[in-house]
Formats: structure tokens, sequence, C-alpha cells
């Protein structure tokens, strides 16, 4: 699971929940600007507000293997952000 946006304090975050999602309702941090566009349509939704360095972080993630995505998802959740 790639996060496209989480604040410095790890309480908020837009994942593959949000950017998967099928239906219309967004609770995460991107206030639905990534809602249910797939993970592409969420980089691209993201350059605008982003740094370089985020979104090249983005796009390195974007290329692991799914086995690598939940590992790194899962530091992320326990606060290993960045």
């Amino acid at each position: 699971m790639v996060t496209i946006l989480s604040n410095a304090l790890g309480r908020g975050r837009c994942d593959a929940r949000c950017y998967n999602a099928k239906g219309s309702k967004c609770d995460c941090i991107c206030g639905g600007a990534h809602h249910g566009r797939g993970l592409s349509g969420a980089i691209e939704a993201a350059r605008e507000h982003l740094t370089s360095a985020q979104l090249h972080r983005i796009e390195r993630e974007s290329r692991l293997p799914p086995r690598e995505r939940r590992k790194k998802a899962k530091a992320d959740s326990q606060g290993e952000l960045f």
C-alpha cells in the first residue's frame, strides 16, 4: 500500500483505502482529491501540492513488489513515516 499523503504526526493518511475506493465517501486527509482514482491517478493529482522529494518517494514505492509495499505500509502505520 503506497501512502500518498500523511501528516507529520502520522495521524492522517491517504493510501490505497482511498485511491482504490469504490464508494463516494472519503474520510482521509486528501478531502476526496484522490478518492477512487487508482494509484496512478492519485499520484497525478498529488503533483500539485507535494515536493519533488515526496513525489520521488511515492513513485519509488509504487514500483515495489506487493510484499514489499505491505512491509512498508506496516512500518508506516507504526510511526516510521518518511
